[in-house]
């Protein structure tokens, strides 16, 4: 991959990566984008497997996460004023060094990603010929609080200061706490383990937890795309699948979200986690197969 950087509006710097085919004509430009938390590194495996079916690939890291700045002087806190400066971010990488009529450009996103890969071919109809969404972040599980007690609570804290605070019980990344036994992303021993690895080769990616600024801009996001009117609007074709155990974002907003959007199809996959492409072996061969059939035209 060829990493470089650029300013976002805000003199935000962005971090991002490029990567060409391993074929003589590649069939498509995929964008990877990946989830809260995570980073470009985490990905290279990925990457380099759409780079040997014969796809040039760009990615980046979002603000606030990777090795893209940092918005809070605690650079392990998650936290984002509002989702439309990630737009705004990923539109300044298209404008920069994603051309569409070069060759068509397909999102591969992950979790948030997903979540803002929808929010863009809603804003930004036309650039985007097609969409695989893995886990996308349509809802959130807010565990013992109900959902709008939730958003209640975000909406009171950040309007009383506190938008710069972690969320109840959230701390810093502690590398002794990342343990396998406790997760909630993949049933793989080894997968699990890319992230931590990365992170212990250099500390600077570790992301801790979020705070009630990042989970009050999330909370206003979800609410467009519940709205049908909205959903409406994404018209490219939509390849949703969704993990039938996870535990991270809600799999029935994923449906509900499938049945409003006229081109999305919702794939279901049982007994994944929520972080499918660093599933078991059996999982991941059967979500890449429908990503790729979804990618070259022979699924909708």
């Amino acid at each position: 991959m060829d990493f470089d950087c650029f300013t976002a509006r805000d003199g935000v710097k962005i971090r991002y990566a490029t990567a060409h085919s391993f074929q003589p004509d590649p069939g498509a430009l995929v964008v990877v984008l990946n989830g809260r938390a995570e980073f470009i590194e985490k990905y290279a495996d990925i990457v380099g497997e759409f780079q040997k079916k014969g796809f040039d690939v760009a990615t980046l890291d979002w603000r606030g996460q990777g090795l893209s700045d940092r918005e809070l002087a605690n650079r392990h806190k998650g936290y984002i004023k509002d989702f439309n400066d990630y737009l705004s971010d990923l539109r300044m990488l298209f404008d920069r060094d994603i051309n569409p009529d070069r060759l068509p450009v397909v999102f591969v996103a992950h979790s948030m990603g997903g979540h803002i890969a929808l929010r863009f071919m809603k804003e930004y109809p036309g650039i985007v010929h097609k969409a695989v969404l893995i886990s996308p972040m349509i809802d959130i599980v807010t565990g013992p609080f109900p959902k709008r007690i939730a958003r209640l609570i975000a909406k009171l804290a950040c309007r009383y200061g506190f938008s710069e605070k972690y969320v109840l019980g959230g701390k810093d990344y502690i590398p002794g706490n990342v343990r396998y036994e406790d997760n909630l992303f993949t049933h793989d021993r080894e997968k699990f383990r890319i992230h931590p690895r990365a992170v212990e080769n250099n500390p600077d990616l570790a992301l801790g937890d979020v705070t009630w600024g990042w989970l009050h801009a999330a909370f206003r996001s979800i609410e467009l795309l519940k709205d049908p009117a909205y959903a409406a609007g994404v018209t490219e074709p939509v390849l949703l699948v969704g993990a039938l155990e996870d535990r991270v974002v809600d799999v029935d907003a994923q449906k509900r979200f499938a049945d409003m959007a006229p081109g999305c199809s919702f794939v279901p996959v049982a007994q994944g986690y929520h972080e499918l492409l660093f599933e078991t072996k059996d999982i991941r061969e059967t979500v890449w197969h429908a990503m790729e059939m979804h990618i070259r035209g022979t699924v909708r």
